[in-house]
């Protein structure tokens, strides 16, 4: 049977078939691809065209807001299933938020979770804060670098915006991950695209990576390639379908600091980091990702165990990671921030370490994104 590994490169267009099983499931895939995007067109253009309502929370919901207009509703989205760096952008525009003055509450889908609540308050800005597997662990991960932002998770993003402006008083609410949730209205979409691959092999799941066909682009206000530098660009660009004019910025992650996971939560400069050679574990949406930014840093890792998107880690994942470290000779355990959040508190006789991202925008491109947030929504200084 094919690796989910080997899968997602097929279907990323990062590997062509090699087999001629790999060719026919490629090639029975592609009609439901096509069936599934042009049912994706249609439900844009019914929104598009308010054959379908699409709905604006108001601080009405809320008699008891001293707020007296509707918060600014910002989207942060992508066009593929895969891990364009949403996390990391939610963390920079709320902190960006913060330090202008504005109360951000963040609304996220809450996938992986078991809570079964119409809105799940993760965190409340004030000190409680709920732990995976309760809550989902993006979520979580938001709340430990957030402590001050309420964040919530609900299905319906309605609901959960409702409930951001009648409890948090939101003066701004980030939807994260709402691309493709129309339902709700939105003041400014942000649609992220990997530099390196921004339209995976160009079809649409289950054909390939794309949420729907890149036509969706059209409603987007701005556009954040990530994962970008000088040699990308060029490519990335040629790649991207021409629709309109939409304000383009480029933006790499930063990895940031080495953190302990367990026992004293000990901060090292990812330049330098505490070991010598790692054993690398993952549960992303791209298995790829994590262990190109590790030799991005100039570190070569003995060994990469994938797990599936939005693991949730046993005694027993762990017992097993530590025996296939010691075969290949690791001195220490090392997980993306999204997976440490997850992991059990058992003791480990090796060092444990998660890798902090950051996202950083390329030339003065920081600045264009706070000049279109204080053009269109009067937030911040221009």
């Amino acid at each position: 049977m094919m690796r989910r590994h080997h899968l997602i490169r097929l279907l990323a267009g990062k590997e062509p078939p090699t087999t001629a099983g790999q060719r026919l499931l490629l090639l029975l895939l592609r009609p439901l691809g096509a069936l599934y995007g042009a049912i994706m067109v249609l439900r844009r253009i019914a929104y598009r065209h308010g054959i379908v309502t699409v709905h604006r929370p108001e601080h009405d919901a809320a008699p008891s807001s001293t707020s007296p207009s509707s918060p600014a509703i910002i989207s942060i989205g992508n066009l593929t299933t895969g891990g364009t760096g949403k996390t990391p952008m939610v963390l920079f525009l709320a902190r960006h938020l913060v330090e202008s003055g504005e109360k951000p509450v963040i609304v996220s889908r809450g996938y992986g979770q078991t809570s079964t609540q119409p809105v799940t308050v993760i965190s409340d800005g004030a000190g409680r804060m709920l732990q995976p597997p309760e809550a989902a662990d993006e979520a979580v991960l938001l709340a430990r670098n957030l402590p001050t932002v309420p964040i919530l998770t609900a299905p319906n993003r309605i609901l959960g915006a409702e409930t951001a402006i009648k409890q948090f008083s939101a003066t701004v609410i980030i939807l994260d991950d709402a691309f493709q949730h129309r339902r709700i209205h939105r003041d400014l979409e942000i649609v992220l695209l990997d530099a390196r691959q921004p339209l995976a092999n160009g079809r649409v799941v289950p054909a390939g990576l794309l949420r729907e066909p890149p036509s969706a682009l059209i409603d987007a206000d701005l556009l954040i390639l990530t994962r970008a530098d000088d040699t990308t660009l060029p490519t990335t660009l040629e790649q991207l379908p021409a629709i309109r004019n939409i304000p383009t910025l480029h933006a790499e992650h930063q990895p940031d600091v080495w953190v302990a996971v367990t026992g004293e939560r000990e901060h090292a400069p990812a330049g330098a980091p505490p070991f010598r050679t790692p054993f690398l574990f993952s549960g992303l949406a791209d298995p790829d990702v994590f262990p190109e930014t590790v030799r991005r840093l100039g570190i070569e890792p003995c060994g990469h165990h994938t797990f599936p998107d939005h693991h949730n880690y046993s005694d027993d994942d762990l017992n097993a990671l530590v025996r296939q470290a010691r075969r290949c000779g690791a001195d220490a355990l090392i997980c993306t921030e999204k997976d440490g959040v997850k992991l059990p508190a058992t003791p480990l006789p090796l060092p444990l370490f998660q890798l902090t991202m950051e996202i950083e925008f390329l030339a003065d491109n920081r600045r264009t994104l706070t000049d279109i947030l204080a053009r269109k929504l009067g937030i911040g200084g221009a």
